[in-house]
Protein backbone atom coordinates (compact mmCIF):
# COMPACT_ATOMS: atom_id res chain seq x y z
CA UNK A 1 0.00 0.00 0.00
CA UNK A 2 2.84 2.32 1.12
CA UNK A 3 4.63 1.56 -2.84
CA UNK A 4 1.49 2.55 -4.45
CA UNK A 5 0.68 5.72 -2.58
CA UNK A 6 4.64 6.86 -2.92
CA UNK A 7 4.06 5.98 -7.02
CA UNK A 8 1.05 7.86 -6.97
CA UNK A 9 2.72 10.46 -5.59
CA UNK A 10 5.55 10.32 -8.05
CA UNK A 11 2.65 10.44 -10.31
CA UNK A 12 0.90 13.46 -9.24
CA UNK A 13 4.10 15.08 -9.13
CA UNK A 14 5.19 14.39 -12.69
CA UNK A 15 2.12 15.22 -14.03
CA UNK A 16 1.98 18.69 -12.12
CA UNK A 17 5.33 19.39 -13.47
CA UNK A 18 4.41 18.72 -17.25
CA UNK A 19 1.48 20.42 -16.90
CA UNK A 20 2.73 23.23 -15.59
CA UNK A 21 5.52 23.29 -18.49
CA UNK A 22 3.04 23.23 -21.25
CA UNK A 23 1.28 25.60 -19.44
CA UNK A 24 4.38 27.87 -19.72
CA UNK A 25 4.71 27.29 -22.68
CA UNK A 26 1.01 28.52 -23.54
CA UNK A 27 1.75 31.17 -21.91
CA UNK A 28 4.57 32.73 -24.03
CA UNK A 29 4.35 36.12 -25.43
CA UNK A 30 6.34 37.83 -28.57
CA UNK A 31 7.05 41.53 -29.14
CA UNK A 32 7.67 42.25 -32.65
CA UNK A 33 6.50 45.78 -32.05
CA UNK A 34 9.51 47.49 -32.28
CA UNK A 35 10.48 46.63 -35.84
CA UNK A 36 9.17 48.52 -39.09
CA UNK A 37 6.14 46.20 -41.12
CA UNK A 38 7.44 43.70 -42.86
CA UNK A 39 10.55 42.57 -41.06
CA UNK A 40 8.63 40.27 -38.95
CA UNK A 41 5.26 39.22 -39.45
CA UNK A 42 5.18 36.92 -36.87
CA UNK A 43 7.36 34.94 -34.70
CA UNK A 44 6.38 31.31 -33.22
CA UNK A 45 8.15 29.73 -30.30
CA UNK A 46 8.88 26.10 -29.52
CA UNK A 47 11.26 25.37 -26.11
CA UNK A 48 11.64 24.81 -22.61
CA UNK A 49 10.73 28.90 -21.86
CA UNK A 50 8.69 29.56 -18.26
CA UNK A 51 5.81 31.52 -17.54
CA UNK A 52 5.96 35.36 -18.25
CA UNK A 53 8.69 34.96 -20.52
CA UNK A 54 9.00 36.87 -23.58
CA UNK A 55 10.53 36.39 -26.90
CA UNK A 56 11.67 39.80 -28.28
CA UNK A 57 12.34 41.09 -31.81
CA UNK A 58 13.97 44.90 -32.27
CA UNK A 59 15.78 46.19 -34.94
CA UNK A 60 19.24 44.85 -36.18
CA UNK A 61 22.57 46.95 -35.40
CA UNK A 62 23.27 49.84 -38.01
CA UNK A 63 25.08 48.15 -40.41
CA UNK A 64 24.56 44.51 -39.93
CA UNK A 65 24.03 43.70 -43.71
CA UNK A 66 27.35 45.61 -45.12
CA UNK A 67 28.97 43.62 -41.63
CA UNK A 68 27.58 40.14 -43.13
CA UNK A 69 28.57 40.93 -46.63
CA UNK A 70 32.20 41.42 -45.08
CA UNK A 71 32.66 39.47 -42.63
CA UNK A 72 30.92 36.06 -43.18
CA UNK A 73 33.62 33.72 -43.84
CA UNK A 74 32.18 30.83 -46.69
CA UNK A 75 28.87 31.75 -48.37
CA UNK A 76 29.24 27.71 -50.24
CA UNK A 77 28.01 27.17 -46.63
CA UNK A 78 25.33 28.80 -47.01
CA UNK A 79 23.93 27.95 -50.15
CA UNK A 80 24.38 24.10 -49.12
CA UNK A 81 22.44 24.93 -45.98
CA UNK A 82 19.64 26.29 -47.82
CA UNK A 83 19.70 23.11 -49.79
CA UNK A 84 19.78 25.15 -53.10
CA UNK A 85 21.57 22.99 -55.70
CA UNK A 86 24.95 24.75 -56.05
CA UNK A 87 25.84 22.64 -59.76
CA UNK A 88 24.35 25.96 -60.91
CA UNK A 89 24.80 29.34 -60.31
CA UNK A 90 23.52 30.89 -57.45
CA UNK A 91 22.48 34.51 -55.89
CA UNK A 92 22.19 35.60 -52.76
CA UNK A 93 20.10 38.93 -51.36
CA UNK A 94 19.14 39.33 -47.82
CA UNK A 95 15.63 38.96 -47.13
CA UNK A 96 15.43 40.25 -43.40
CA UNK A 97 17.72 41.47 -40.68
CA UNK A 98 16.62 41.84 -36.93
CA UNK A 99 17.66 41.21 -33.48
CA UNK A 100 15.56 38.90 -31.19
CA UNK A 101 15.90 37.62 -27.64
CA UNK A 102 14.41 35.88 -24.77
CA UNK A 103 13.30 38.32 -21.48
CA UNK A 104 11.71 36.94 -18.34
CA UNK A 105 8.79 38.72 -16.61
CA UNK A 106 11.05 41.19 -15.17
CA UNK A 107 12.26 42.35 -18.46
CA UNK A 108 15.82 40.90 -18.07
CA UNK A 109 17.74 38.41 -21.04
CA UNK A 110 17.93 35.19 -20.45
CA UNK A 111 19.45 32.03 -21.34
CA UNK A 112 17.07 29.35 -21.66
CA UNK A 113 18.72 26.63 -24.02
CA UNK A 114 18.10 25.17 -27.45
CA UNK A 115 14.55 27.45 -28.66
CA UNK A 116 13.23 26.77 -31.80
CA UNK A 117 11.53 29.82 -33.54
CA UNK A 118 9.56 30.42 -36.72
CA UNK A 119 10.23 33.60 -38.81
CA UNK A 120 7.26 34.58 -41.36
CA UNK A 121 7.96 38.25 -42.72
CA UNK A 122 6.29 39.95 -46.03
CA UNK A 123 7.72 38.37 -48.73
CA UNK A 124 8.01 34.72 -47.64
CA UNK A 125 7.78 32.19 -49.90
CA UNK A 126 7.99 28.28 -48.84
CA UNK A 127 8.99 27.53 -52.39
CA UNK A 128 12.15 29.23 -52.06
CA UNK A 129 15.82 28.40 -50.41
CA UNK A 130 16.94 30.54 -47.01
CA UNK A 131 20.04 29.92 -45.11
CA UNK A 132 19.77 31.66 -41.58
CA UNK A 133 22.86 33.53 -40.30
CA UNK A 134 23.44 34.32 -36.79
CA UNK A 135 26.26 36.64 -35.09
CA UNK A 136 26.94 34.60 -32.09
CA UNK A 137 29.31 37.59 -30.94
CA UNK A 138 32.56 37.15 -32.27
CA UNK A 139 31.63 35.70 -35.76
CA UNK A 140 28.65 34.87 -38.20
CA UNK A 141 27.76 31.68 -38.35
CA UNK A 142 24.65 29.20 -40.15
CA UNK A 143 21.70 28.15 -38.16
CA UNK A 144 20.41 24.89 -38.76
CA UNK A 145 16.85 25.72 -40.17
CA UNK A 146 13.74 24.32 -42.52
CA UNK A 147 11.66 25.99 -44.45
CA UNK A 148 7.73 25.19 -43.37
CA UNK A 149 4.73 26.92 -44.88
CA UNK A 150 4.30 29.05 -42.04
CA UNK A 151 7.96 30.27 -42.06
CA UNK A 152 11.27 29.58 -41.62
CA UNK A 153 12.16 27.22 -38.46
CA UNK A 154 15.90 27.29 -36.82
CA UNK A 155 16.90 26.27 -33.64
CA UNK A 156 18.94 28.82 -31.44
CA UNK A 157 20.89 28.23 -28.20
CA UNK A 158 21.82 31.68 -27.81
CA UNK A 159 19.81 34.90 -29.09
CA UNK A 160 21.77 37.87 -31.21
CA UNK A 161 21.70 39.64 -34.53
CA UNK A 162 19.95 37.19 -37.07
CA UNK A 163 19.96 37.60 -40.83
CA UNK A 164 17.91 35.44 -43.45
CA UNK A 165 19.13 35.06 -46.50
CA UNK A 166 17.25 34.02 -49.91
CA UNK A 167 19.22 31.58 -52.13
CA UNK A 168 18.16 31.67 -55.90
CA UNK A 169 19.14 30.62 -59.42
CA UNK A 170 21.22 33.71 -60.80
CA UNK A 171 19.92 35.29 -63.39
CA UNK A 172 22.14 37.49 -65.58
CA UNK A 173 20.80 41.15 -66.29
CA UNK A 174 20.51 42.30 -69.93
CA UNK A 175 22.82 45.16 -69.07
CA UNK A 176 25.57 44.86 -66.47
CA UNK A 177 26.45 48.27 -66.64
CA UNK A 178 23.58 48.96 -64.85
CA UNK A 179 23.81 46.16 -62.37
CA UNK A 180 26.67 49.01 -60.63
CA UNK A 181 26.17 48.98 -56.52
CA UNK A 182 24.75 44.92 -56.45
CA UNK A 183 25.04 43.54 -53.06
CA UNK A 184 26.65 40.04 -54.58
CA UNK A 185 28.05 36.86 -52.93
CA UNK A 186 27.58 33.66 -54.64
CA UNK A 187 30.59 31.31 -53.41
CA UNK A 188 32.67 30.52 -50.98
CA UNK A 189 35.80 32.49 -49.49
CA UNK A 190 34.07 35.13 -51.44
CA UNK A 191 33.19 38.85 -50.08
CA UNK A 192 29.97 40.87 -51.13
CA UNK A 193 29.56 44.82 -51.20
CA UNK A 194 26.54 45.80 -49.60
CA UNK A 195 24.09 47.60 -51.69
CA UNK A 196 21.68 49.87 -50.03
CA UNK A 197 19.28 49.00 -47.60
CA UNK A 198 16.07 48.08 -49.05
CA UNK A 199 12.93 47.38 -46.67
CA UNK A 200 12.36 44.68 -45.51
CA UNK A 201 14.96 42.93 -48.41
CA UNK A 202 18.13 43.74 -49.92
CA UNK A 203 20.64 41.81 -52.22
CA UNK A 204 21.60 41.14 -55.52
CA UNK A 205 23.32 38.65 -57.50
CA UNK A 206 26.66 37.73 -59.39
CA UNK A 207 27.55 34.20 -60.18
CA UNK A 208 30.51 32.33 -58.67
CA UNK A 209 31.51 31.26 -62.92
CA UNK A 210 32.11 35.38 -63.11
CA UNK A 211 34.46 35.62 -59.47
CA UNK A 212 36.25 32.82 -60.62
CA UNK A 213 36.75 34.92 -63.81
CA UNK A 214 37.90 38.01 -62.33
CA UNK A 215 40.45 36.09 -60.09
CA UNK A 216 42.01 34.06 -63.22
CA UNK A 217 42.56 37.50 -65.05
CA UNK A 218 43.78 39.46 -62.14
CA UNK A 219 46.08 36.25 -61.57
CA UNK A 220 47.23 36.61 -65.62
CA UNK A 221 47.83 40.26 -64.90
CA UNK A 222 50.15 39.55 -62.61
CA UNK A 223 52.17 36.78 -64.23
CA UNK A 224 52.43 38.97 -67.30
CA UNK A 225 53.92 42.13 -65.26
CA UNK A 226 56.54 39.45 -63.56
CA UNK A 227 57.41 37.78 -66.70
CA UNK A 228 58.08 41.21 -68.46
CA UNK A 229 59.95 41.86 -65.11
CA UNK A 230 62.47 39.03 -65.35
CA UNK A 231 63.30 39.63 -68.93
CA UNK A 232 64.15 43.47 -68.33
Amino acid sequence: MKKFSKMLALGMALSLAFGVTAFAADSITVDTSGLEGGVLESIAVEGNLQEGDKVVATPAPENTSENVWKEFADWGEAIKASGYDASAPASLSIATTFEVEVQNADGEKVDRGEIKLTFDWVGFDASKNYAVLHYDGTKWEVIPAIVTADGVKATFTSFSPVVIVEVSEYIAPPDNNNNSGANTNTGSQTTAQPEEHKSPQTGGVLPVAELMALVSLAGSAVCVRRARSNKQ
